[in-house]
């Protein structure tokens, strides 16, 4: 930001101050919630319009958020005080701000940025084991593991073990999209050395940024 920007954000926030912009009151500053409701308060002579939620507290001169930045926004009711956010957020950190109207003044008027964050969630939602029989050779074992996380990337690992040892492991890694299940697929071919019918224990792990989660399964092998 240059000078003469900083010195004009500078004066508007001032201004803001002057005018008495809205007090945000939740998500409270550095506050962890999965599905954020905004509350806030106005002065007296002060009408709600709008909510904002960004990824960076980086403001224009007029003192709302910079476009590239905002995550997600409303229109709300002149009376309003108290906005719940209706689409999933990225795990992270937020800040949240209130555009309101000086009815005295006939400003546009914006509270301070907010800080809360979204903490990580990450679930298995279904495993499913099925063998891929083949006339020749040997058969297969396809493990279908249906996940979700609002982590921006996931991994998926998947071992099978014979009396504790090691047969086999694979690990596919990539995007997630925040509010939509995902499905991974995993194949073990069976080598000829074990036996068709074989105890193994199947053990499927979710890595989602800080969150880790597993599941095991009792399988025979096909």
């Amino acid at each position: 930001m240059g000078r003469l920007a900083a010195v004009v954000a500078a004066f508007s926030a001032l201004a803001a101050a002057a005018w008495g912009a809205a007090s945000p009151v939740s998500p409270a500053p550095d506050a962890v919630v999965a599905q954020p409701t905004f509350r806030w308060t106005l002065p007296a002579n002060e009408t709600s319009e709008a909510v904002y939620v960004a990824a960076d507290p980086e403001r224009t001169s007029e003192g709302g958020f910079v476009p590239r930045n905002i995550v997600a926004s409303t229109l709300v009711a002149a009376a309003a005080r108290e906005w719940t956010l209706d689409k999933e957020l990225y795990a992270g950190r937020y800040w949240w701000l209130v555009r309101s109207f000086a009815e005295d003044t006939f400003e546009t008027v914006f509270s301070a940025p907010t800080p809360f964050a979204v903490p990580v969630e990450a679930d298995i939602a279904r495993i499913e084991v099925r063998r891929l029989s083949r006339r020749i050779g040997p058969d297969d074992l396809r493990v279908t593991v249906g996940w979700r996380t609002n982590a921006r990337e996931a991994s998926v690992t998947a071992r099978l073990l014979r009396s504790g040892r090691l047969l086999w492991t694979a690990r596919e890694r990539g995007p997630s999209l925040v509010g939509t299940p995902r499905t991974t697929v995993l194949s073990w071919r069976k080598p000829p050395r074990i036996r068709q019918g074989t105890r193994l224990r199947l053990v499927v792990a979710l890595g989602a940024g800080a969150a880790t989660r597993s599941a095991t399964r009792l399988v025979r092998a096909p």
